[in-house]
């Protein structure tokens, strides 16, 4: 009975930082890859067709941060 417990919980410890690994290397790589591509808006100063001017680092951390908010959301779902 130990023994089973022991090694239930010893599979679900492994699950649960396996999908817990992968989350953060999701909201990492997420992260590095929206704000290259910012700066990349910044630098070559892409136009932002909303406000109607070029985009600036408040643009983008509205967007990133409703990009992070709905991917938290779908996450939780």
């Amino acid at each position: 009975m130990a023994e089973e417990s022991y090694l239930t919980a010893k599979k679900s410890s492994i699950q649960i930082g396996a999908m817990g690994g992968c989350f953060f290397g999701l909201i990492l790589g997420f992260s590095w890859f929206s704000w290259s591509v910012g700066y990349l808006f910044i630098k070559y100063e892409v136009w932002n067709p909303r406000y109607g001017r070029v985009t600036s680092v408040f643009d983008l951390v509205a967007c990133y941060q409703a990009c992070m908010f709905a991917m938290f959301t779908v996450i939780a779902i």
